[in-house]
């Protein structure tokens, strides 16, 4: 799906404005640049967000938004069910912004239909995810989504800003998880890398959220010290913070390896069967490993050799 005028003439110069959008980490962080564009382009325009809380707590830590709203909470139940539409908080809330920009799967146009009630504004909609085979980089076909505006030189690089302690630049963190096992680098080569590493006197963080917390504790249950320690299943600004100040990061496709290079962490990645020209982090401190035969295929030697071209110690 592209993007499309849903209703009302184009506002010029809109002074609420409301982007709406679901989905994963990773599809969350290749919409930043719509925000960034978007608080370019009307900065003194307030700038609301309806999201998953995490991310709606994520935007709010990096002062990225000017309100959020949890896009989960049960007020927002009827905008998805085709039923007349009742008054509530919520739904005076939505209909006060004069733009608004969504990002929902909507097969049935139920949702839609209903914003288009509540609001008497401008609504642009853009791909709730990428077709496959686009052929190019999911966070600009994201931006497609504002083309009726008109706006110029829209960077399509997803950036986000956290301070942290410089103790971290030492640390390496790890993610050896993500949202699909057919993604995920086998565990066994995983306990190899961390063990050289570990031999090495590398400081290492080991992250995982709650899909891959088994995984994660098992590896660091395994090297436990000093030197190795684990951040499982905590609040998304508190790993954003933590992410900032490393070094760098090892990990595979996943949202965690998105919201890194948003924070212009370099980056390690093993690559699996993802199209890599749509869903490859942007930036240019990303580098990516593939295997002759899969991601399983990648040699634990090849990715040490990146990890030390890539992410030199800061004591070498």
């Amino acid at each position: 799906m592209g993007r499309r005028i849903s209703s009302g003439k184009l506002v010029k110069k809109p002074q609420r404005i409301l982007v709406i959008r679901g989905g994963a980490l990773g599809d969350f962080v290749v919409s930043l640049p719509v925000l960034a564009a978007l608080r370019g382009a009307y900065p003194k325009a307030h700038l609301g967000v309806l999201c998953h809380r995490a991310h709606g707590r994520l935007l709010e830590a990096a002062n990225c938004v000017d309100e959020w709203r949890d896009l989960e909470a049960r007020d927002w139940v009827g905008l998805f069910v085709d039923e007349p539409l009742r008054e509530s908080g919520s739904n005076a809330w939505l209909s006060g912004f004069d733009l608004i920009v969504s990002f929902l799967h909507d097969a049935t146009g139920v949702v839609h239909r209903h914003i288009n009630q509540l609001s008497g504004g401008q609504l642009l909609i853009g791909c709730a995810r990428p077709p496959n085979g686009a052929c190019r980089p999911a966070s600009e076909m994201m931006l497609e989504a504002l083309e009726p505006l008109d706006l110029k030189h829209c960077d399509p690089v997803p950036q986000l800003q956290f301070d942290f302690e410089n103790e971290g630049a030492k640390i390496l963190a790890l993610h050896p998880g993500s949202g699909s096992e057919l993604k995920n680098w086998p565990e066994a080569k995983w306990e190899q890398l961390i063990g050289r590493l570990s031999e090495e006197g590398e400081r290492l963080l080991l992250i995982g959220g709650e899909s891959e917390a088994d995984r994660v504790g098992r590896l660091a249950d395994q090297f436990a010290s000093e030197n190795v320690r684990a951040m499982i299943n905590r609040p998304l600004p508190e790993v954003a913070q933590t992410l900032a100040g490393c070094r760098g990061m090892v990990g595979h496709d996943s949202g965690v390896s998105h919201l890194s290079a948003a924070l212009n962490v370099p980056c390690v990645l093993m690559w699996g069967a993802t199209d890599e020209e749509v869903w490859r982090p942007a930036g240019n401190g990303v580098s990516i490993l593939r295997g002759t035969n899969g991601i399983s295929s990648i040699e634990v030697g090849a990715v040490w050799d990146e990890i030390k071209k890539c992410l030199p110690s800061i004591d070498s």
